[in-house]
Protein backbone atom coordinates (compact mmCIF):
# COMPACT_ATOMS: atom_id res chain seq x y z
CA UNK A 1 0.00 0.00 0.00
CA UNK A 2 1.43 3.12 -0.91
CA UNK A 3 0.61 4.78 2.10
CA UNK A 4 2.97 2.43 3.88
CA UNK A 5 5.86 3.57 1.81
CA UNK A 6 5.10 7.31 2.10
CA UNK A 7 5.39 6.70 6.22
CA UNK A 8 8.94 5.12 6.37
CA UNK A 9 10.66 7.59 4.49
CA UNK A 10 13.50 8.43 6.57
CA UNK A 11 13.84 12.27 7.09
CA UNK A 12 15.71 14.68 5.21
CA UNK A 13 18.24 17.75 5.77
CA UNK A 14 18.22 20.89 3.86
CA UNK A 15 15.78 23.67 3.03
CA UNK A 16 14.02 21.28 0.28
CA UNK A 17 13.07 18.62 2.88
CA UNK A 18 9.88 19.17 3.64
CA UNK A 19 9.18 20.37 0.12
CA UNK A 20 10.41 16.73 -0.86
CA UNK A 21 8.42 14.87 1.66
CA UNK A 22 5.01 16.77 0.26
CA UNK A 23 5.85 16.04 -3.06
CA UNK A 24 6.50 11.95 -2.14
CA UNK A 25 3.37 12.69 -0.44
CA UNK A 26 1.03 14.07 -2.50
CA UNK A 27 2.40 11.51 -5.55
CA UNK A 28 1.33 7.98 -3.69
CA UNK A 29 -1.45 9.31 -2.12
CA UNK A 30 -2.36 10.76 -5.42
CA UNK A 31 -1.95 7.40 -7.05
CA UNK A 32 -3.94 5.67 -4.70
CA UNK A 33 -7.18 8.00 -4.16
CA UNK A 34 -6.95 9.10 -7.81
CA UNK A 35 -7.07 13.10 -6.59
CA UNK A 36 -4.96 16.17 -7.85
CA UNK A 37 -3.32 17.61 -4.87
CA UNK A 38 -2.53 17.01 -1.20
CA UNK A 39 -5.78 19.06 0.44
CA UNK A 40 -8.32 17.85 -2.48
CA UNK A 41 -7.69 14.28 -1.36
CA UNK A 42 -7.85 14.68 2.96
CA UNK A 43 -11.23 16.50 2.01
CA UNK A 44 -11.43 19.39 4.23
CA UNK A 45 -9.22 22.00 5.70
CA UNK A 46 -9.58 20.17 9.42
CA UNK A 47 -8.03 16.82 8.12
CA UNK A 48 -5.36 18.43 6.36
CA UNK A 49 -3.44 20.57 8.79
CA UNK A 50 -2.49 18.12 10.82
CA UNK A 51 -1.22 16.01 7.80
CA UNK A 52 0.81 19.10 7.17
CA UNK A 53 2.26 19.64 10.93
CA UNK A 54 2.76 16.05 10.54
CA UNK A 55 5.38 16.20 7.35
CA UNK A 56 7.12 19.46 8.86
CA UNK A 57 8.01 18.03 12.43
CA UNK A 58 9.06 14.74 10.68
CA UNK A 59 10.81 16.09 7.62
CA UNK A 60 12.96 18.79 10.55
CA UNK A 61 12.74 16.55 13.75
CA UNK A 62 17.02 16.81 13.88
CA UNK A 63 16.52 20.72 14.17
CA UNK A 64 13.75 20.84 16.59
CA UNK A 65 13.39 20.79 20.52
CA UNK A 66 12.35 17.70 22.45
CA UNK A 67 9.17 18.81 23.15
CA UNK A 68 8.42 19.65 19.64
CA UNK A 69 9.50 15.48 19.07
CA UNK A 70 7.80 14.12 21.33
CA UNK A 71 4.52 16.07 19.90
CA UNK A 72 5.56 15.36 16.33
CA UNK A 73 5.78 11.40 17.49
CA UNK A 74 1.88 11.86 18.86
CA UNK A 75 0.81 13.82 16.20
CA UNK A 76 2.40 11.21 13.91
CA UNK A 77 0.13 8.53 15.71
CA UNK A 78 -2.74 10.36 15.48
CA UNK A 79 -2.25 11.07 11.88
CA UNK A 80 -1.87 8.15 10.92
CA UNK A 81 -5.00 6.83 12.66
CA UNK A 82 -6.73 9.52 10.70
CA UNK A 83 -4.94 8.49 7.26
CA UNK A 84 -5.88 4.81 7.82
CA UNK A 85 -9.79 5.65 8.50
CA UNK A 86 -9.70 8.40 5.99
CA UNK A 87 -8.44 5.66 3.22
CA UNK A 88 -10.81 3.09 4.39
CA UNK A 89 -13.85 5.75 3.94
CA UNK A 90 -12.61 6.54 0.82
CA UNK A 91 -12.03 3.52 -0.77
CA UNK A 92 -15.64 2.25 0.62
CA UNK A 93 -16.40 4.69 -1.53
CA UNK A 94 -14.94 3.85 -4.18
CA UNK A 95 -16.41 0.20 -4.05
CA UNK A 96 -19.89 2.19 -4.04
CA UNK A 97 -21.28 1.95 -7.21
CA UNK A 98 -23.64 4.46 -7.29
CA UNK A 99 -27.28 3.88 -9.65
CA UNK A 100 -25.92 1.24 -11.19
CA UNK A 101 -26.73 -1.35 -8.70
CA UNK A 102 -29.24 -1.59 -5.72
CA UNK A 103 -28.35 -2.76 -2.55
CA UNK A 104 -30.43 -3.79 0.02
CA UNK A 105 -31.31 -0.63 2.09
CA UNK A 106 -30.59 -1.28 6.14
CA UNK A 107 -32.71 0.05 8.56
CA UNK A 108 -31.87 2.66 10.73
CA UNK A 109 -33.91 2.86 13.79
CA UNK A 110 -32.06 5.77 15.22
CA UNK A 111 -33.84 8.08 12.29
CA UNK A 112 -36.92 5.99 10.90
CA UNK A 113 -37.30 3.65 13.45
CA UNK A 114 -38.37 3.80 17.15
CA UNK A 115 -35.49 5.55 18.04
CA UNK A 116 -32.35 4.60 20.60
CA UNK A 117 -33.39 2.14 23.25
CA UNK A 118 -31.06 1.51 26.00
CA UNK A 119 -31.12 -3.01 26.40
CA UNK A 120 -30.31 -5.21 29.21
CA UNK A 121 -30.86 -8.35 30.56
CA UNK A 122 -34.43 -7.34 31.25
CA UNK A 123 -34.89 -5.85 28.31
CA UNK A 124 -33.43 -8.17 25.34
CA UNK A 125 -32.41 -6.17 22.16
CA UNK A 126 -35.02 -6.53 19.53
CA UNK A 127 -34.74 -9.20 16.40
CA UNK A 128 -33.60 -8.11 13.33
CA UNK A 129 -36.63 -9.06 11.41
CA UNK A 130 -39.23 -6.23 13.94
CA UNK A 131 -35.90 -4.00 13.24
CA UNK A 132 -37.75 -4.24 9.45
CA UNK A 133 -40.62 -3.02 10.28
CA UNK A 134 -41.98 0.55 9.03
CA UNK A 135 -41.98 1.94 12.53
CA UNK A 136 -41.61 6.13 12.50
CA UNK A 137 -41.84 6.87 15.84
CA UNK A 138 -38.98 9.05 15.34
CA UNK A 139 -40.71 10.79 12.27
CA UNK A 140 -44.11 11.54 14.13
CA UNK A 141 -41.90 13.21 17.16
CA UNK A 142 -40.72 15.45 14.52
CA UNK A 143 -43.92 16.14 12.38
CA UNK A 144 -45.95 16.30 15.42
CA UNK A 145 -44.51 18.66 17.67
CA UNK A 146 -44.14 21.03 14.02
CA UNK A 147 -48.23 20.28 13.62
CA UNK A 148 -48.24 21.83 17.09
CA UNK A 149 -46.02 24.69 16.51
CA UNK A 150 -48.33 25.58 13.32
CA UNK A 151 -51.73 25.33 15.16
CA UNK A 152 -50.29 28.08 18.37
CA UNK A 153 -48.87 29.84 15.04
CA UNK A 154 -52.10 29.57 13.31
CA UNK A 155 -54.20 30.16 16.05
CA UNK A 156 -52.38 33.14 17.63
CA UNK A 157 -52.41 35.36 14.53
CA UNK A 158 -56.35 34.77 14.17
CA UNK A 159 -57.16 35.71 17.65
CA UNK A 160 -54.74 37.98 19.81
CA UNK A 161 -52.09 39.17 16.94
CA UNK A 162 -52.04 42.61 16.97
CA UNK A 163 -50.36 44.41 13.31
CA UNK A 164 -50.64 47.43 14.87
CA UNK A 165 -48.37 47.12 17.89
CA UNK A 166 -44.77 48.18 17.19
CA UNK A 167 -42.63 45.50 18.58
CA UNK A 168 -39.67 47.65 19.35
CA UNK A 169 -42.04 50.17 21.66
CA UNK A 170 -40.96 50.97 24.98
CA UNK A 171 -42.52 49.74 27.68
CA UNK A 172 -44.38 53.46 28.36
CA UNK A 173 -45.62 53.75 24.73
CA UNK A 174 -47.23 49.92 25.63
CA UNK A 175 -49.19 51.34 28.44
CA UNK A 176 -50.11 54.38 26.22
CA UNK A 177 -51.11 51.64 23.14
CA UNK A 178 -53.64 49.82 25.57
CA UNK A 179 -55.25 52.73 26.37
CA UNK A 180 -55.86 53.90 23.21
CA UNK A 181 -56.52 50.58 21.25
CA UNK A 182 -58.14 48.30 23.39
CA UNK A 183 -61.61 48.73 24.64
CA UNK A 184 -61.96 47.32 27.62
CA UNK A 185 -61.05 43.81 28.22
CA UNK A 186 -61.98 43.35 24.57
CA UNK A 187 -60.47 42.24 21.50
CA UNK A 188 -58.02 45.20 20.21
CA UNK A 189 -59.96 47.25 17.41
CA UNK A 190 -56.88 47.05 14.61
CA UNK A 191 -56.74 50.42 13.83
CA UNK A 192 -55.64 50.97 10.57
CA UNK A 193 -53.36 53.64 11.49
CA UNK A 194 -51.65 54.78 14.70
CA UNK A 195 -49.70 58.16 15.92
CA UNK A 196 -47.19 57.63 18.48
CA UNK A 197 -45.21 59.67 20.21
CA UNK A 198 -41.91 60.03 21.31
CA UNK A 199 -38.28 60.62 19.35
CA UNK A 200 -37.97 59.43 15.45
CA UNK A 201 -37.33 55.95 16.09
CA UNK A 202 -40.53 54.79 17.45
CA UNK A 203 -42.99 57.00 15.49
CA UNK A 204 -45.01 56.13 12.69
CA UNK A 205 -42.37 57.68 10.22
CA UNK A 206 -40.29 54.69 10.34
CA UNK A 207 -42.93 52.03 11.51
CA UNK A 208 -46.46 51.01 10.27
CA UNK A 209 -48.50 48.51 10.43
CA UNK A 210 -48.72 46.10 7.79
CA UNK A 211 -52.04 46.67 5.49
CA UNK A 212 -52.40 43.29 4.30
CA UNK A 213 -52.51 41.66 7.81
CA UNK A 214 -54.77 44.61 8.61
CA UNK A 215 -57.41 44.33 6.30
CA UNK A 216 -57.60 40.36 7.01
CA UNK A 217 -57.74 40.63 10.61
CA UNK A 218 -60.46 42.94 10.77
CA UNK A 219 -62.41 41.09 8.24
CA UNK A 220 -61.81 37.67 9.55
CA UNK A 221 -61.90 38.90 13.83
CA UNK A 222 -65.56 40.96 12.51
CA UNK A 223 -67.39 36.80 11.19
CA UNK A 224 -65.93 35.23 14.39
CA UNK A 225 -67.55 37.64 16.71
CA UNK A 226 -70.51 37.74 14.64
CA UNK A 227 -70.46 33.85 15.14
CA UNK A 228 -68.80 33.86 18.47
CA UNK A 229 -69.33 36.60 20.66
CA UNK A 230 -68.54 35.99 23.81
CA UNK A 231 -64.60 35.76 22.03
CA UNK A 232 -64.98 39.32 21.83
CA UNK A 233 -65.35 39.87 25.55
CA UNK A 234 -62.10 37.80 25.95
CA UNK A 235 -58.64 39.94 27.50
CA UNK A 236 -56.60 40.01 24.39
CA UNK A 237 -53.38 40.70 26.96
CA UNK A 238 -53.46 37.52 28.66
CA UNK A 239 -54.53 35.55 25.40
CA UNK A 240 -51.32 37.00 23.90
CA UNK A 241 -49.35 35.81 26.82
CA UNK A 242 -50.71 32.47 27.09
CA UNK A 243 -49.63 32.15 23.00
CA UNK A 244 -46.61 33.59 23.65
CA UNK A 245 -45.82 30.97 25.89
CA UNK A 246 -46.58 28.11 24.19
CA UNK A 247 -44.80 29.19 21.03
CA UNK A 248 -41.64 29.79 22.80
CA UNK A 249 -41.92 26.64 24.46
CA UNK A 250 -42.91 24.87 20.78
CA UNK A 251 -39.99 27.44 18.83
CA UNK A 252 -37.25 25.73 21.15
CA UNK A 253 -38.21 22.55 21.13
CA UNK A 254 -37.69 22.69 17.25
CA UNK A 255 -34.29 24.52 17.45
CA UNK A 256 -33.16 21.90 19.98
CA UNK A 257 -34.56 18.43 18.26
CA UNK A 258 -32.90 20.22 14.36
CA UNK A 259 -29.60 20.51 16.27
CA UNK A 260 -29.66 17.66 17.86
CA UNK A 261 -30.93 15.24 14.90
CA UNK A 262 -28.22 16.99 12.35
CA UNK A 263 -25.42 16.41 15.20
CA UNK A 264 -26.60 12.74 15.56
CA UNK A 265 -26.25 12.31 11.41
CA UNK A 266 -22.86 13.88 11.46
CA UNK A 267 -21.38 11.80 14.12
CA UNK A 268 -22.87 8.70 12.16
CA UNK A 269 -21.30 9.35 9.22
CA UNK A 270 -18.81 6.72 7.78
CA UNK A 271 -18.74 3.71 4.86
CA UNK A 272 -17.66 -0.04 5.55
CA UNK A 273 -18.17 -1.33 9.69
CA UNK A 274 -20.47 0.33 11.96
CA UNK A 275 -24.17 1.71 11.68
CA UNK A 276 -23.13 4.36 9.15
CA UNK A 277 -25.65 6.43 7.90
CA UNK A 278 -27.13 5.72 4.21
CA UNK A 279 -28.07 8.47 1.65
CA UNK A 280 -31.39 7.62 1.93
CA UNK A 281 -31.30 8.24 6.14
CA UNK A 282 -29.11 11.63 5.44
CA UNK A 283 -31.62 12.77 2.97
CA UNK A 284 -34.28 12.29 6.26
CA UNK A 285 -32.38 13.70 8.83
CA UNK A 286 -31.81 17.03 6.55
CA UNK A 287 -35.45 16.73 5.30
CA UNK A 288 -36.59 17.00 9.31
CA UNK A 289 -33.95 19.54 10.33
CA UNK A 290 -35.56 21.92 7.21
CA UNK A 291 -39.00 21.77 8.61
CA UNK A 292 -37.75 22.05 12.41
CA UNK A 293 -35.73 25.33 10.59
CA UNK A 294 -38.76 27.04 8.96
CA UNK A 295 -41.08 26.42 11.68
CA UNK A 296 -38.64 28.05 14.26
CA UNK A 297 -37.80 30.90 12.00
CA UNK A 298 -41.61 31.36 11.86
CA UNK A 299 -42.28 31.45 15.37
CA UNK A 300 -39.63 33.99 15.60
CA UNK A 301 -41.39 36.67 13.74
CA UNK A 302 -44.89 36.13 16.66
CA UNK A 303 -41.76 36.69 19.21
CA UNK A 304 -40.43 40.12 18.54
CA UNK A 305 -42.01 41.89 21.29
CA UNK A 306 -40.69 39.07 23.90
CA UNK A 307 -37.32 38.70 22.56
CA UNK A 308 -37.11 42.70 22.79
CA UNK A 309 -37.86 42.64 26.33
CA UNK A 310 -35.31 40.00 26.75
CA UNK A 311 -31.86 40.98 24.95
CA UNK A 312 -29.78 38.34 26.20
CA UNK A 313 -32.08 35.76 25.69
CA UNK A 314 -32.37 37.28 21.81
CA UNK A 315 -28.86 36.91 20.88
CA UNK A 316 -28.84 33.83 22.45
CA UNK A 317 -31.45 32.00 20.03
CA UNK A 318 -30.04 34.34 17.32
CA UNK A 319 -26.55 32.37 17.46
CA UNK A 320 -28.30 29.14 17.85
CA UNK A 321 -30.04 29.55 15.21
CA UNK A 322 -27.40 30.59 12.99
CA UNK A 323 -25.58 27.19 13.97
CA UNK A 324 -28.89 25.06 12.62
CA UNK A 325 -28.42 27.52 9.57
CA UNK A 326 -25.01 26.65 9.04
CA UNK A 327 -25.16 22.86 10.02
CA UNK A 328 -28.34 22.76 7.25
CA UNK A 329 -26.84 24.17 4.70
CA UNK A 330 -23.53 21.85 5.11
CA UNK A 331 -25.77 18.99 5.13
CA UNK A 332 -28.01 19.61 2.17
CA UNK A 333 -24.58 19.56 0.10
CA UNK A 334 -24.59 16.04 -0.35
CA UNK A 335 -28.25 16.09 -1.05
CA UNK A 336 -27.92 17.47 -4.58
CA UNK A 337 -26.73 14.45 -5.85
CA UNK A 338 -30.00 11.97 -4.35
CA UNK A 339 -31.89 11.19 -7.37
CA UNK A 340 -34.07 8.36 -6.78
CA UNK A 341 -36.77 6.12 -9.31
CA UNK A 342 -39.85 6.99 -8.46
CA UNK A 343 -43.49 6.11 -9.08
CA UNK A 344 -46.02 8.51 -10.64
CA UNK A 345 -49.41 7.99 -11.35
CA UNK A 346 -50.31 8.62 -15.42
CA UNK A 347 -53.66 10.43 -15.37
CA UNK A 348 -54.39 9.66 -18.93
CA UNK A 349 -53.99 6.07 -18.92
CA UNK A 350 -54.72 4.87 -15.26
CA UNK A 351 -51.65 2.81 -15.09
CA UNK A 352 -48.83 3.11 -12.54
CA UNK A 353 -45.37 3.75 -14.21
CA UNK A 354 -41.70 4.27 -13.34
CA UNK A 355 -39.78 7.95 -14.17
CA UNK A 356 -36.32 7.22 -14.05
CA UNK A 357 -34.14 10.10 -12.45
CA UNK A 358 -30.47 10.35 -13.11
CA UNK A 359 -28.84 9.40 -9.96
CA UNK A 360 -25.29 9.20 -8.54
CA UNK A 361 -26.41 7.58 -5.26
CA UNK A 362 -28.83 4.78 -4.54
CA UNK A 363 -30.65 4.88 -1.44
CA UNK A 364 -28.49 2.97 0.34
CA UNK A 365 -25.42 4.55 -0.57
CA UNK A 366 -23.15 5.63 2.30
CA UNK A 367 -23.99 9.57 2.88
CA UNK A 368 -20.46 10.44 3.67
CA UNK A 369 -19.17 9.38 0.33
CA UNK A 370 -21.04 12.80 -1.25
CA UNK A 371 -19.62 15.50 0.62
CA UNK A 372 -16.69 15.83 -1.36
CA UNK A 373 -18.32 17.25 -5.01
CA UNK A 374 -15.68 16.62 -7.18
CA UNK A 375 -15.91 12.61 -6.81
CA UNK A 376 -19.43 12.74 -6.64
CA UNK A 377 -19.13 14.66 -9.70
CA UNK A 378 -17.23 12.26 -12.01
CA UNK A 379 -19.10 9.37 -10.49
CA UNK A 380 -22.59 10.93 -12.01
CA UNK A 381 -20.57 11.47 -14.98
CA UNK A 382 -19.60 8.05 -15.28
CA UNK A 383 -22.97 6.85 -15.06
CA UNK A 384 -24.41 9.04 -17.13
CA UNK A 385 -22.16 8.24 -19.74
CA UNK A 386 -22.93 4.09 -18.75
CA UNK A 387 -26.80 4.71 -19.40
CA UNK A 388 -25.80 6.61 -22.99
CA UNK A 389 -23.30 3.78 -23.85
CA UNK A 390 -26.59 1.40 -22.82
CA UNK A 391 -29.26 3.00 -24.82
CA UNK A 392 -27.28 3.23 -28.09
CA UNK A 393 -27.04 -0.76 -27.81
CA UNK A 394 -30.24 -2.30 -29.54
CA UNK A 395 -29.87 -5.66 -27.59
CA UNK A 396 -29.65 -4.37 -23.94
CA UNK A 397 -32.10 -1.78 -24.33
CA UNK A 398 -34.91 -3.73 -23.34
CA UNK A 399 -33.95 -4.37 -20.09
CA UNK A 400 -35.07 -0.83 -19.66
CA UNK A 401 -38.38 -1.39 -20.98
CA UNK A 402 -40.47 -0.41 -17.84
CA UNK A 403 -38.78 3.20 -17.84
CA UNK A 404 -40.58 4.67 -20.79
CA UNK A 405 -39.96 8.14 -20.21
CA UNK A 406 -36.37 7.35 -19.59
CA UNK A 407 -36.33 6.44 -23.49
CA UNK A 408 -38.40 9.26 -24.97
CA UNK A 409 -36.06 11.78 -22.49
CA UNK A 410 -32.76 10.07 -24.21
CA UNK A 411 -33.96 10.25 -27.45
CA UNK A 412 -35.22 13.70 -27.05
CA UNK A 413 -32.08 15.64 -26.38
CA UNK A 414 -29.99 13.07 -23.92
CA UNK A 415 -29.96 12.48 -20.14
CA UNK A 416 -30.30 15.76 -17.65
CA UNK A 417 -27.10 17.48 -16.40
CA UNK A 418 -26.49 17.53 -12.99
CA UNK A 419 -27.85 21.11 -12.20
CA UNK A 420 -30.84 19.85 -14.11
CA UNK A 421 -31.82 17.36 -11.83
CA UNK A 422 -34.62 17.20 -9.39
CA UNK A 423 -32.28 16.90 -6.45
CA UNK A 424 -30.03 19.59 -7.35
CA UNK A 425 -32.70 21.98 -7.84
CA UNK A 426 -34.46 21.33 -4.98
CA UNK A 427 -31.83 21.74 -2.90
CA UNK A 428 -31.12 25.31 -4.25
CA UNK A 429 -34.55 26.21 -3.77
CA UNK A 430 -34.99 25.03 -0.46
CA UNK A 431 -31.62 26.77 0.67
CA UNK A 432 -32.30 30.04 -1.12
CA UNK A 433 -36.05 29.62 1.28
CA UNK A 434 -34.09 29.24 4.22
CA UNK A 435 -31.75 32.27 3.37
CA UNK A 436 -34.23 34.83 2.78
CA UNK A 437 -36.04 33.48 5.83
CA UNK A 438 -33.30 34.24 8.03
CA UNK A 439 -32.42 37.43 6.49
CA UNK A 440 -35.97 38.54 6.67
CA UNK A 441 -36.11 37.52 10.68
CA UNK A 442 -32.78 38.97 11.45
CA UNK A 443 -33.97 42.55 10.32
CA UNK A 444 -37.13 41.60 12.16
CA UNK A 445 -35.13 40.84 15.43
CA UNK A 446 -32.81 43.67 15.72
CA UNK A 447 -34.18 46.86 16.22
CA UNK A 448 -31.11 48.72 14.35
CA UNK A 449 -31.67 46.50 11.05
CA UNK A 450 -35.32 47.46 10.98
CA UNK A 451 -34.69 50.99 11.27
CA UNK A 452 -32.46 51.13 8.22
CA UNK A 453 -34.64 49.09 6.31
CA UNK A 454 -38.13 51.18 7.09
CA UNK A 455 -36.64 54.81 7.59
CA UNK A 456 -33.58 54.26 4.93
CA UNK A 457 -33.82 51.90 2.13
CA UNK A 458 -37.40 50.89 1.50
CA UNK A 459 -38.37 54.79 1.35
CA UNK A 460 -35.55 55.12 -1.23
CA UNK A 461 -36.25 52.27 -3.36
CA UNK A 462 -40.58 53.81 -3.34
CA UNK A 463 -39.34 57.02 -4.03
CA UNK A 464 -37.31 56.30 -6.83
CA UNK A 465 -39.80 54.20 -8.70
CA UNK A 466 -42.20 56.84 -8.28
CA UNK A 467 -40.09 59.20 -9.56
CA UNK A 468 -39.05 56.79 -12.40
CA UNK A 469 -42.88 56.11 -13.39
CA UNK A 470 -43.67 60.03 -13.27
CA UNK A 471 -40.66 60.32 -15.42
CA UNK A 472 -41.62 57.73 -18.18
CA UNK A 473 -45.49 59.00 -17.81
CA UNK A 474 -44.33 62.71 -18.81
CA UNK A 475 -41.84 61.48 -21.33
CA UNK A 476 -44.97 59.66 -23.52
CA UNK A 477 -47.85 62.48 -22.84
CA UNK A 478 -48.99 63.05 -25.83
CA UNK A 479 -48.30 66.70 -26.43
CA UNK A 480 -51.10 67.62 -28.56
CA UNK A 481 -54.25 67.40 -27.03
CA UNK A 482 -56.30 65.18 -29.24
CA UNK A 483 -59.11 62.56 -27.76
CA UNK A 484 -57.90 59.37 -29.40
CA UNK A 485 -54.41 60.10 -28.57
CA UNK A 486 -55.14 60.72 -24.85
CA UNK A 487 -57.19 57.63 -24.82
CA UNK A 488 -54.56 55.32 -25.94
CA UNK A 489 -52.15 56.78 -23.47
CA UNK A 490 -54.69 56.53 -20.32
CA UNK A 491 -54.89 52.88 -21.71
CA UNK A 492 -51.84 51.63 -22.96
CA UNK A 493 -49.15 53.20 -20.77
CA UNK A 494 -50.91 55.21 -17.64
CA UNK A 495 -52.81 52.84 -16.15
CA UNK A 496 -50.42 49.42 -16.50
CA UNK A 497 -47.88 51.99 -15.06
CA UNK A 498 -49.79 52.64 -12.22
CA UNK A 499 -50.79 49.06 -11.52
CA UNK A 500 -47.49 48.08 -12.32
CA UNK A 501 -46.25 50.33 -9.31
CA UNK A 502 -49.36 49.67 -6.93
CA UNK A 503 -48.79 45.44 -7.90
CA UNK A 504 -45.07 46.08 -6.58
CA UNK A 505 -46.14 47.41 -3.06
CA UNK A 506 -48.83 45.22 -2.36
CA UNK A 507 -46.69 42.21 -3.41
CA UNK A 508 -43.81 43.59 -0.92
CA UNK A 509 -46.59 44.21 1.68
CA UNK A 510 -47.58 41.02 1.06
CA UNK A 511 -44.06 39.18 1.54
CA UNK A 512 -43.50 41.37 4.58
CA UNK A 513 -47.16 40.15 5.98
CA UNK A 514 -47.50 37.41 8.99
CA UNK A 515 -50.34 36.21 7.09
CA UNK A 516 -47.84 34.89 4.24
CA UNK A 517 -45.36 33.72 7.05
CA UNK A 518 -48.22 31.71 8.61
CA UNK A 519 -49.43 30.13 5.25
CA UNK A 520 -45.65 28.99 3.81
CA UNK A 521 -45.58 26.48 6.80
CA UNK A 522 -49.14 24.65 6.19
CA UNK A 523 -47.13 23.40 2.43
CA UNK A 524 -44.29 22.80 4.50
CA UNK A 525 -46.78 20.11 6.80
CA UNK A 526 -48.05 18.37 4.04
CA UNK A 527 -44.86 17.98 2.31
CA UNK A 528 -43.60 16.37 5.97
CA UNK A 529 -46.62 14.11 5.45
CA UNK A 530 -45.99 13.03 1.87
CA UNK A 531 -42.10 12.38 3.09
Amino acid sequence: MEYRAAEAWPPRRGKGAFICAAVRADYCLEKYLHFNCLFTMLGSFQRGFPFLFYLVIRCHARFTPTILRHLGRNLAVFTRQSLQKEMAVLDCCLRDTGDLEKPELQPYPDISGIGVSVHSSLHPPVQPAIQTDYVCQVIVAFVGTAFIALFLLICNYLISYDPSSNPFSTPLEDALEDQCTHCGHGAPTLPVSTTRTGNKKNDADWWRPNPIDTMFLQWVRRVVHKGLPFLARLSSRRISDAFVECIILASDTQLLTGIAILTSGFLSLGCGSGPNISAYHWQMVVHLAWFAMATHLASLSVLRSYLRRHPHRRLFRFLLTLLLLVLLLVAAVPTVFFNWRERYFEATSGREEMEFTLSAANASSPAVCFFNIGPSRSKFSQIKDHYMRTLRDPESISRYSEFPSYRVLSLAGGLPNLQDTPAFQGTVFSTAILLVAFFNRTVKLFRPLSFVLYLSLRPIVGTSAQDACSRWLEWTMPTKSKLVRAHLWRSLIFRPSVALLVSARMLVDLATSQLINVRTLIPVRAASIEE
